[in-house]
């Protein structure tokens, strides 16, 4: 029974390293492609990067520590009632209390907005 179990588990394995390793070749040819027709980012990433410059203007930023360049970003909700919310941004860090950077590993329009009125390069 042992010896099944362990073939099993190899046929897994190799299963799911085959599925990943096809899985980043197809992204890699993606990539050149983009990068032969003088594309820097996939479509998705421009068109969230264009709404989040458009978003961009009804946020405002104010630095409240220079040293660790920590913001608070106010930002307007509208959703029936205008409501304002608060986040806090470390560019040091690129951190947000938002969460939504460290969820997917790339900068939120909180920390877009702080490396903006910082004259800072956040790509």
């Amino acid at each position: 029974m042992k010896g099944a179990r362990s073939i099993l588990v190899s046929a897994l394995v190799q299963l799911t390293f085959y599925r990943y390793n096809s899985y980043w070749v197809k992204w890699r040819r993606k990539a050149n492609d983009f990068i032969q027709h003088g594309k820097i980012w996939p479509p998705t990433i421009e068109i969230e990067s264009t709404m989040s410059s458009d978003r961009l203007r009804d946020y405002t930023a104010m630095l409240f520590d220079s040293e660790q360049k920590v913001f608070q970003v106010n930002t307007l909700i509208k959703l029936g009632v205008i409501k304002e919310v608060r986040r806090a941004v470390t560019l040091n860090d690129r951190t947000c209390t938002c969460g939504k950077g460290q969820a997917f590993q790339r900068s939120c329009s909180h920390v877009i907005k702080c490396c903006a009125k910082s004259h800072i390069d956040f790509i």
